[in-house]
């Protein structure tokens, strides 16, 4: 017999938060990649799109431990319906990634 209250939110959120972390070993290799890629010539009407994806890719971990924190500080204290929409908070940098990506080879920026 389990002593958490909701086990099915705790197992939704020990997946996602897990997968998250991983992605934080991942994370200097990107960030060499991205150094190794800025030094690429790229004519400077991308300059703009760029200096966002540099950005985004820099800030993703402070999604992360949010998510992180924020879902389990909340989970403790028996909040279990705002964790749902928080711990899908870092997949707002990859889609914010592919807009500016998309954006920038469309309209040149």
């Amino acid at each position: 017999m389990s002593k958490r209250k909701n086990e099915k939110l705790y197992n939704y959120l020990l997946l996602f938060l897990v997968l998250y972390g991983v992605t934080l070993f991942i994370l200097p290799m990107a960030l060499f990649g991205l150094g190794m890629s800025l030094s690429a010539p790229y004519p400077h009407t991308y300059d703009t799109s760029r200096d966002l994806l540099v950005k985004i890719l820099f800030t993703y971990p402070l999604g992360v431990l949010f998510a992180i924190f924020y879902c389990g500080i909340s989970y403790e204290n028996g909040r279990y319906k705002a964790p749902y929409w928080v711990v899908h908070v870092p997949l707002l940098w990859p889609v914010a990634w592919i807009i500016v990506e998309y954006l920038g080879l469309k309209f040149s920026f």
